[in-house]
């Protein structure tokens, strides 16, 4: 009988093939083509880490931190994160981030946090640009800083995060760290939600109602915005 895929795919991770153990770790996890199992997968992620794959470090990690497929352990979580930090992994060093602003497995530290998370905005990781936008323009650590939360909402938008395109409509709509500016408020709330963003199409939903942010009243398009809002639905939602 010819070899499947996954046969292939299973020699070359015996035989010490990186990308194929990250495969078959992600096939353990989620099921697929494989009857699923944390511990296989946590095993696999396991030689994949030690022969150098900064993705499954920092997803070893994840293992650790919630206990999937090995005994939780902070400790472990902490030590392979900062080992994918070690090779630039943007997204370890978002998750070196919470670690140092939540106290896990490190000392609180919320300088240290906010390193980890600009070192991973600045590799591209746009998840962590968001965040500290969203931190600076609503004082999590302490005064709101509208122009440095403009600074890491450009960053994020740049690299496609819709919710980031939303805050921009904000800013130039409310004034916060800019001057204000309809038009070019507009514009981002339009690519906020052409990319999905559901507040961002209530806000234009609502523009087009009462004629705001420089348009005419059109409830053909305002329909249309509260029509995408409604096909919206949360994560894990009914």
């Amino acid at each position: 009988m010819p070899a499947t895929p996954l046969d292939l795919i299973r020699y070359a991770a015996n035989h010490g093939h990186v990308d194929a153990q990250v495969a078959l770790a992600l096939f353990h996890e989620h099921g697929l083509l494989v009857e699923p199992s944390d511990e296989a997968a946590f095993q696999w992620m396991l030689s994949a880490a030690k022969q150098g794959s900064a993705f499954a470090m920092h997803r070893l990690a994840f293992f650790y931190e919630t206990g999937k497929g090995a005994a939780s352990s902070a400790d472990e979580a902490v030590l392979w994160t900062k080992r994918a930090c070690d090779k630039e992994y943007a997204p370890a060093w978002q998750a070196l981030g919470h670690y140092y602003e939540f106290g896990i497995g490190v000392e609180r530290d919320l300088d240290k946090a906010k390193q980890c998370y600009e070192r991973s905005a600045e590799l591209g990781y746009a998840m962590a640009a968001t965040y500290l936008a969203l931190a600076s323009n609503e004082g999590i650590w302490g005064a709101k800083d509208f122009k440095r939360a403009l600074h890491y909402a450009s960053l994020a938008a740049s690299l496609g995060d819709s919710s980031a395109a939303h805050m921009l409509g904000r800013a130039f709509e409310k004034g916060e760290g800019v001057a204000p500016d309809a038009a070019r408020s507009l514009a981002w709330y339009e690519e906020a939600a052409a990319k999905g963003d559901p507040f961002a199409c209530m806000r234009l939903a609502m523009a087009y109602s009462f004629g705001e942010l420089g348009v005419a009243v059109d409830l053909q398009k305002a329909n249309y915005y509260l029509g995408n809002v409604d096909t919206w639905r949360a994560p894990g939602a009914e």
